[in-house]
């Protein structure tokens, strides 16, 4: 997936307001994130956020392999606490709920696969399945330990 279209998902169009609340960032500058960089009359012309990351890490490869492994541990690390489960108890009713989601997120992404979508979006709804996988997944094993 481009930077830009990942950009377009981190920072959605009807959300970009709520965004720049959230960052303190101009909401100008969060379009100028999502647009493709390059010379056509729509491009910004310049690398957003995620490409500058890339290069940085790209750079690093051969001089500091270690950092750019604390910048991938970084974010699996953040995407495994969003996907745990909740500091409650877990419910069987909790568990039935995320199949339900689970459900839904599977047949969207095959739905998207069958139907041919373009890449970006079959990215996204097999992306969105994970988790709702991931989800179940956390949830079961923290019934198995509650018994």
């Amino acid at each position: 997936m481009e930077s830009h279209d990942l950009m377009k998902i981190l920072i959605p169009e009807r959300r970009v307001g709520d965004i720049a609340k959230f960052t303190r960032l101009n909401p100008s500058l969060l379009y100028q994130e999502r647009r493709k960089a390059g010379t056509a009359i729509n491009d910004t012309g310049t690398r957003n956020t995620i490409d500058r990351l890339d290069l940085f890490c790209e750079w690093n490869l051969d001089r500091n392999p270690e950092v750019v492994r604390i910048v991938g541990e970084r974010y699996l690390t953040m995407y495994q606490n969003h996907i745990s489960p909740p500091d409650k108890e877990v419910t069987i009713n909790d568990l039935l709920a995320q199949l339900g989601e689970v459900s839904r997120e599977c047949g969207e992404a095959v739905a998207a696969l069958a139907g041919r979508q373009d890449i970006g979006k079959c990215t996204v709804e097999v992306s969105q399945a994970k988790e709702a996988l991931e989800k179940a997944l956390a949830l079961v094993i923290a019934l198995q330990r509650q018994c």
